[in-house]
């Protein structure tokens, strides 16, 4: 019976309910007691064209692809066309027979799999006369044959169409009850699928990568947002405009991205925490503003959520193409910091984190995921909202002043210190005035061009990073993963964490061979002697990541120099690896 590891994948016409489904699936399976994962591949349009999502659910973490489909549920052709080879040997597949029309021929490779027709359109319009709610039917199908808990698939439905009223729960529990009558009635089962209720010992709660990072600004004290919609960054500024005025902030959609990061910076400089969110296109126009807050020293939190590119590329699909562009984004050199989440509880820790940090540094600090990481729901340990600890640096308030911090009756916001970070006030009535400078500028503020000022000011301002190495190495230093002893080494960032996890595993069990894992999670300032130490005690490296051009081998070369032990997994065609596309490739190299 196979109930510890269960993948389902949904597909459809986009706009037809697919993505409420799955919610609705990975809740209901969330709540049997498993980890859950999900992920989509969605066209960049409203309506129309192919879609699918997946619900991968495991008594174990399990945020990754998985190597297979278990379960894949047809409400058009298309799904049969795409995605019938990643079912497993002695698969299911369900079919919306009175939704789609196939043949004989779609299923010609592949007589090993268990098929249930479903009229499920059908179903829903002679029961309940609206075919809208044939995605519940077939969840009702789809609960009777996994043996779920009823009460706890109903309690779901309830909880998700709550705004909506009681005749829409009414209406989609009749529904449920119709596919599951149906099954029971018309369905000789014969696979070997089961949902096992689990209790977990720690209290879990279904999120995305961009609420998490959402939710982790606001806990961390964010009172400002701005931004303009791009996706897959566009739920960071819809949650952040739904819930930070309930905590006294304010979030602004602004008419582009030039706009959003430059209020982002008038906030900063007020006093508030602020942030912005975007992606690769949105990022670029950016760029002058992130030097800007270079120059003035302002402490600024920016995510940056990777899609596949160039130009607007595949705006739904998921990559890591961003990631030399965005450390070496910016005219003119000044500090900046950036770091990589795997999950999305790290996200919410990490992006926390990041407004202390910024605050610290005074500088632009880029938390990098992708779109894998945005829109996916993940299973996490409830959040402990008493870790986060608000720390604002050398912020100094009203009678905090220091007459050693003023100078000609002006506030020395840009003092000279050994460490490089200087005091930093806000403009309120009662504080001493201060200048912010986007041009080269003395202590004061006031423009410059003076050689040794600038020197001075040049180094001042990159002294404030080697001041916070070891805090920053202590909080967002490598994670080494693995055998110690293993002269076999694997490096990436970001999302493919859980991914390459797996392909390790996979390789013990099949090969007996042991590999060590280098995760990075901050990318920027560069952990050079980490990594240095990591290479020079293996042999091979393999490096693993989501571009065509190897980029993040390239950072690792700062470090390392030229090296013949690097050996490239590169993916590039906008969906996540898989374990078995890492272990392959391992596996051809040994």
């Amino acid at each position: 019976m196979r109930t510890g590891d269960i993948t389902i994948k949904i597909g459809g016409i986009a706009g037809a309910g697919i993505s409420a489904t799955v919610n609705v699936l990975a809740k209901i399976l969330k709540d049997h007691g498993y980890r859950i994962q999900t992920f989509r591949d969605i066209p960049s349009r409203i309506r129309g064209g192919h879609t699918n999502e997946t619900v991968r659910a495991s008594h174990l973490d399990c945020f990754s692809t998985p190597d297979y489909i278990d379960i894949l549920i047809v409400f058009d052709r298309a799904t049969i066309l795409r995605c019938l080879r990643e079912v497993r040997d002695k698969g299911v597949v369900i079919i919306d027979i009175s939704s789609v029309k196939y043949t004989e021929d779609d299923f010609r490779a592949r007589d090993d799999l268990i098929i249930y027709e479903i009229p499920a359109k059908t179903l829903a319009l002679k029961g309940l006369g609206n075919e809208i709610y044939k995605n519940t039917v077939i969840l009702g199908v789809l609960a009777e044959l996994l043996d779920m808990d009823i009460e706890i698939v109903k309690n779901v439905i309830s909880r998700t169409y709550q705004r909506k009223g009681e005749k829409i729960i009414s209406t989609n529990i009749k529904a449920l009850d119709i596919g599951i009558k149906y099954a029971k009635e018309n369905i000789e089962k014969k696979d070997d699928y089961k949902v096992i209720k689990k209790e977990f010992r720690e209290e879990t709660i279904l999120i995305t990568g961009n609420e998490a990072i959402a939710m982790g600004a606001i806990a961390a004290g964010c009172r400002f947002m701005s931004g303009y919609p791009i996706t897959p960054a566009t739920q960071i500024l819809e949650f952040m405009i739904r819930h930070l005025p309930k905590y006294g902030g304010v979030a602004v959609q602004t008419e582009d991205e030039i706009a959003a990061i430059n209020y982002a910076i008038g906030a900063a400089i007020a006093g508030a925490r602020a942030m912005t969110a975007t992606s690769g296109p949105g990022f670029s126009l950016m760029t002058e503003a992130v030097s800007l807050a270079g120059m003035a020293e302002v402490p600024l939190v920016i995510v940056n959520s990777n899609r596949a590119g160039p130009s607007t590329g595949m705006a739904t699909k998921t990559e890591q193409s961003d990631l030399l562009f965005t450390i070496f984004q910016g005219h003119g050199d000044f500090p900046k910091i950036v770091l990589a989440p795997s999950t999305n509880e790290e996200a919410f820790y990490m992006t926390a984190e990041a407004f202390n940090i910024a605050e610290k540094c005074q500088c632009p600090v880029i938390i990098l995921v992708d779109e894998f990481i945005s829109h996916g729901y993940q299973t996490a340990k409830k959040f402990d909202f008493s870790r986060i600890k608000i720390d604002r640096g050398e912020l100094y308030i009203d009678g905090d002043i220091r007459d050693d911090m003023c100078r000609d009756g002006l506030f020395l916001r840009y003092k000279i210190t050994d460490t490089g970070i200087s005091p930093r006030t806000m403009p309120k009535k009662g504080n001493k005035p201060f200048l912010t400078a986007t041009l080269e500028h003395d202590e004061h503020g006031w423009p410059t061009e003076d050689p040794i000022v600038r020197v001075s000011m040049m180094n001042k301002r990159l002294r404030k990073i080697k001041a916070l190495m070891p805090e920053l190495m202590n909080k967002f230093g490598p994670e080494i993963i693995g055998d110690d002893d293993s002269r076999i080494g694997i490096i990436s960032y970001g999302s493919t964490k859980y991914v390459i996890s797996e392909a390790m595993k996979k390789l013990i069990i099949e090969k007996n061979i042991t590999t060590k894992y280098l995760r990075l999670r901050m990318l920027w300032p560069l952990p050079e002697k980490e990594i240095r130490e990591f290479v020079n005690n293996a042999d091979k490296i393999f490096i693993v990541e989501m571009n065509a051009t190897a980029q993040l081998e390239k950072l690792i070369r700062i470090a390392t120099g030229p090296s013949d032990k690097f050996v490239n997994i590169l993916k590039y065609d906008g969906r996540m690896f898989s374990p078995s596309e890492v272990y392959k490739r391992i596996e051809e190299e040994l």
